[in-house]
């Protein structure tokens, strides 16, 4: 690509991309808000921030920028790093590398990407190459917030396509968002506010075609990597979805050596992981068989770990890995690859199967882990060739998998924001009058109180709710705590605002149970008055 003239676009110009084809567009210090569209029509072309020294709002609008070999959007900038960069989309947007970094971040630069209401931002890497944030030849700290409203679409690049039956090992797929360190002093963050909803998935590891032993086919990417002392952290109340990349399978008609592992959901070495928010997690699958030739002996890849622990480069004294998990996180691990080949279920020749994928794998690294009451489904062990060649079968993932795991309880704190915003609900909308309120008229039998995530035990309990089938009830805007309350049917509702503002969203067809204990008298009054809500709403209806 040709490098456009620095002064030929000024501050604040709108661009349509369709008239600078194959060009990289430099973005200068005296720009400091400018509009990129290409009226949903495919463009080629790459954007390049130069060093500067204050904000700069880049907003997309129907974009589908595909800059082929070159860094889609270069937010490196120098060394400076006082400013914060944003990227505001709105509409529908696509923006790929085909054989590099989509966006990258490094230098220790901050980027925030911005989505507007009912948007949608898709944004791929290139073979082998992430889509948001750096790798080995541009490593560096960098910052990302994903923050507004919208969906957000991410995924790493997949292994090479083309497997070589020369080359002993097939190519990995990349991690979807990631950082790698290039001092062992960076330090880079990951957070998810507001009402973005996020879904992140690592690369598809390479396929091979095995004629020798010491062979093996291309892991599957983790959905985010991040290494010594950085976070990840979703604290906003959209969906969060991680998925870590297939592993590639052994082909051909004499298929050895070994399948590779399915990709982590999220890798890191040391710092923190921090989800207080509801999201789903998933391992990649392991790489497995696909032959139907009889001459297969290759050993079946073991499924992804939601979280895996990494080793790290610093001294294990110093080192520190912290994870919280709140509760309504689901998770799962990847299923181990199946060796052998089969005909009609019945394995005639083969090798071991997979294990499945762990929620949490420290690899016997030291971590701290404060887990909520989650919802875990350990990965499918693979099938192992039981004819000529005797395999065993892989065994089912584990929820902690590894030493050195220090496990505590999730203790959620109370959010007095949360108090004082429905103290201003009452207020302003007059719902409540506690002159003419009577505690007599609320019967002990018709609320239960859920005081914070800490009460719901699954070994200490004397009641199960059971979730029905109710209306979705609306205009109450619950942020961070969960509040329940049952009725005499033994119904529960519980708000964790996953998927719209201003809704109360059901989860069905779940089993909780609930240890009651002494409710501060914040939460009381919270209670009280949503109660009083509820009933006015029946009362008018």
């Amino acid at each position: 690509m040709k490098k456009d003239e620095e002064n030929s676009i000024k501050d604040k110009d709108i661009i349509n991309l369709i008239n600078y084809k194959n060009r990289i567009i430099m973005i200068t210090s005296d720009i400091n808000e400018i509009t990129f569209t290409s009226e949903g029509n495919e463009c080629n072309a790459g954007i390049l921030i130069k060093e500067r020294n204050r904000d700069l709002l880049i907003r997309i609008d129907n974009l589908y920028l595909n800059s082929v070999n070159q860094i889609t959007f270069d937010f490196r900038g120098g060394n400076k790093c006082n400013y914060k960069s944003k990227l505001l989309y709105s509409g529908t947007n696509t923006i790929i590398s085909e054989d590099n970094i989509t966006i990258c971040i490094s230098n220790n630069q901050t980027v925030e990407i911005k989505g507007e209401e009912n948007s949608l931002l898709n944004i791929y890497g290139g073979t082998e190459m992430p889509a948001i944030g750096n790798n080995e030849w541009t490593a560096g700290s960098g910052h990302l917030i994903f923050s507004g409203c919208g969906n957000v679409e991410v995924k790493g690049g997949a292994g090479c396509k083309y497997y070589e039956n020369l080359e002993h090992r097939g190519r990995c797929g990349c991690y979807s968002i990631g950082f790698l360190n290039k001092n062992i002093t960076d330090t880079s963050t990951i957070k998810i506010l507001e009402n973005v909803n996020l879904k992140a998935i690592g690369g598809n590891g390479q396929s091979i075609s095995s004629i020798t032993l010491n062979k093996c086919s291309g892991c599957g990417g983790s959905a985010i990597n991040i290494e010594d002392n950085s976070s990840f952290e979703k604290v906003g109340f959209g969906n969060l979805e991680l998925i870590g990349g297939d592993a590639g399978k052994s082909i051909g008609n004499y298929a050895c050596g070994n399948c590779a592992d399915g990709g982590d959901a999220i890798k890191i070495k040391s710092g923190l992981i921090n989800i207080t928010s509801p999201a789903i997690l998933k391992g990649g699958k392991g790489g497995s068989v696909d032959s139907k030739t009889e001459k297969v002996i290759s050993k079946a890849g073991n499924g992804g770990d939601c979280i895996s622990i990494s080793k790290s480069e610093l001294d294990e004294n110093v080192r520190h890995a912290k994870i919280r998990i709140d509760n309504y996180v689901q998770a799962e691990g990847g299923d181990g690859g199946n060796s052998g080949v089969y005909f009609e279920n019945e394995s005639i020749l083969g090798n071991d199967g997979g294990n499945g994928g762990n929620f949490i794998n420290s690899n016997n690294f030291k971590i701290e882990a404060a887990i909520g009451n989650i919802f875990f489904t350990g990965g499918e062990g693979g099938k192992g060739g039981c004819g000529e060649t005797i395999g065993k079968n892989g065994i089912s993932g584990e929820k902690f998998k590894g030493d050195n795991i220090y496990y505590t309880e999730f203790v959620k704190e109370e959010n007095e924001d949360l108090y004082k915003e429905l103290d201003d609900l009452a207020k302003k909308e007059s719902l409540l009058d506690f002159n003419n309120f009577s505690q007599e008229h609320i019967k002990k039998e018709d609320i239960e109180i859920i005081k914070d995530d800490k009460e719901i035990n699954h070994e200490n309990y004397n009641k199960n709710f059971y979730i029905e089938e109710k209306e979705v009830i609306e205009d109450i805007q619950l942020k961070e705590n969960k509040i329940g309350y049952g009725d005499e049917n033994n119904q529960l509702e519980i708000f964790p605002n996953l998927n719209e503002k201003n809704k109360l969203v059901k989860i069905e067809n779940q089993a909780l149970p609930v240890e009651y204990k002494e409710a501060s008298k914040h939460s009381t009054n919270i209670i009280k008055r949503l109660f009083d809500y509820i009933k006015n709403l029946i009362n008018k209806n």
